[in-house]
């Protein structure tokens, strides 16, 4: 879990662990999620990276269930993707946005390994791609400005978290 490690020292972060039901969860989407994510997670629990970037949390408002939910719902679409269905077992599955109104999400297969599922990207009318965990991208977010498009460009902002219950 070295991106998760480096977050953590980043951040300064060492309150408790938070409880995960993952079981629950996996479940509900017939998947296995990936251990970056679980880790991050049980580490830091809910709540806002350096004011900018919010991780959806295992259970609750705003969950990754709950974006589940309304993503397939809606039909959502970002083309020339469709939201991730249980049934289907393939597609978006929305992990964090930002306060910009950016949407992160995994583009998620059930028959493949979850570590390796590749960050998709929404800014509007953009999107990007990303091979690489959750971790190492919110740690490029807020380290390395020229991290396209997202680097935040303020050596001096805030590297933080904050847990908050959504």
């Amino acid at each position: 879990m070295e991106w998760v490690d480096r977050l953590q020292e980043l951040t300064g972060w060492r309150e408790p662990r938070w409880a995960c039901d993952w079981p629950a969860v996996e479940s509900l989407l017939a998947t296995v999620l990936p251990s970056d994510y679980k880790e991050l997670c049980e580490r830091f629990g809910p709540g806002l990276f350096s004011e900018y970037i919010e991780v959806a949390p295992t259970d609750g408002k705003y969950s990754i269930s709950y974006w589940y939910h309304v993503f397939k719902k809606a039909g959502a679409t970002v083309e020339p993707y469709g939201p991730y269905e249980a049934t289907g077992r393939h597609g978006l599955l929305l992990w964090g946005t930002s306060e910009h109104a950016d949407r992160f999400m995994w583009l998620a297969d059930a028959t493949e390994d979850p570590d390796n599922w590749p960050i998709i990207a929404i800014s509007a009318p953009e999107q990007y791609r990303f091979d690489i965990s959750i971790s190492e991208f919110i740690y490029k977010v807020l380290t390395d400005p020229e991290f396209e498009p997202y680097g935040i460009p303020d050596p001096n902002w805030p590297r933080t978290f904050e847990r908050r219950a959504f």
